[in-house]
């Protein structure tokens, strides 16, 4: 914002600015003059002023002025003036068919608008162009406003044209910076725009020029999982399955035997507990379970298999039977818990 006080007194100037206001650059001071109407007169006025711009920080309403004359003849006031400071606006609508009149522009592409703690969310831009672009020169990706555990996928620079007709036109398009996000905490979340700069030919001047894009801000609603969960509840959100093998069915007794219980599926894999396991009398377990995963991140979330090795010593002889193994989880495409179990071959 600028402000220019004019004045045609001599004297000591006053200026009341609020604390808000941060003054940038210096101070510009001159001479003016403009014809004024004076008792039905027009006449020739000279003018003092001085100039200076600065910002604010934060919003609200704020008071600039008056500023004062002090003279011998005492104190002479101008009028004062409020500022409105708002919250920066987001101008990019999530719509393209709304952002044409622009040459260039970028949305947030988001798999849900609410998801369940713990469901992943798949965020990804869409850059639309309404002139060649030939190279992306820089991304700087999304941010999700809140505590989140974010995976990229793929490679963030690496595009793929192709078009798409929005309003009758015929508009080019790519993707870039696919990312999968796991939110931490239940609440509303603003996501923050991706930036990219992207060389394009401009058609106006037959020459390559570079251009900055911002993208729309979105936000997405973390819900809490519902009551009710179950007792072999894993902390999965997805779909999983369970199998489990003993690593020798036949042993002497006070040996120990591995049993290795393997969990796959897809959703928050990485971030599932050890299903739990109730062993029989004569069975007790010998140190800690080891944990192995072999993971990969994609439009469905942490996918592929973890591996649970549990260490069991045999106790007394006999047929023993362990008892089937039960994992439960959240489906968010039923919208309920469910169970997955397997049974266990009997240990000589």
């Amino acid at each position: 914002i600028s402000v220019t006080i004019k004045r045609n007194i001599d004297g000591q100037l006053d200026m009341k600015l609020p604390d808000e206001f941060i003054q940038s650059g210096a101070v510009q001071s001159g001479m003016s003059s403009s014809i004024v109407m004076i008792d039905g007169k027009q006449q020739s006025v000279s003018f003092k002023y001085q100039a200076f711009t600065g910002y604010f920080e934060g919003t609200g309403s704020f008071v600039i002025g008056p500023a004062k004359i002090i003279t011998r003849n005492g104190e002479f006031e101008s009028e004062s003036h409020t500022v409105k400071v708002i919250k920066r606006q987001n101008m990019i609508s999530e719509d393209p068919s709304k952002n044409m009149h622009r040459m260039i522009f970028g949305t947030i592409q988001q798999s849900k608008k609410e998801l369940y703690e713990g469901e992943p969310l798949i965020l990804e831009g869409k850059v639309y162009s309404q002139v060649e672009v030939l190279e992306v020169q820089g991304f700087k990706s999304y941010e999700f406003d809140g505590p989140s555990d974010d995976h990229v996928i793929g490679n963030p620079k690496q595009t793929n044209s192709s078009y798409d007709v929005i309003n009758g036109k015929n508009i080019q398009t790519f993707k870039i910076g696919k990312m999968v996000i796991f939110p931490e905490k239940i609440g509303t979340y603003a996501i923050k725009p991706f930036q990219s700069v992207l060389l394009y030919n401009d058609p106006r001047t037959n020459y390559p020029e570079r251009a900055k894009i911002v993208s729309n801000e979105t936000s997405v609603t973390v819900k809490p999982l519902p009551a009710g969960m179950p007792k072999h509840f894993i902390g999965g959100v997805g779909h999983f399955n369970i199998s489990a093998k003993l690593s020798n069915t036949n042993i002497d007794q006070g040996k120990v035997v591995e049993l290795k219980v393997k969990v796959r599926g897809n959703g928050n894999l990485h971030n599932i507990e050890k299903p739990k396991i109730y062993l029989p009398s004569g069975l007790v377990f010998y140190g800690d379970a080891e944990v192995n995963d072999s993971i990969s991140y994609s439009a469905r979330g942490s996918e592929g298999s973890k591996c649970f090795t549990f260490f069991i010593q045999a106790n007394r002889p006999g047929n023993i039977q362990i008892n089937p193994i039960k994992i439960a989880y959240f489906n968010p495409k039923t919208e309920k818990y469910e169970v997955a179990e397997c049974s266990i071959k009997t240990l000589n």
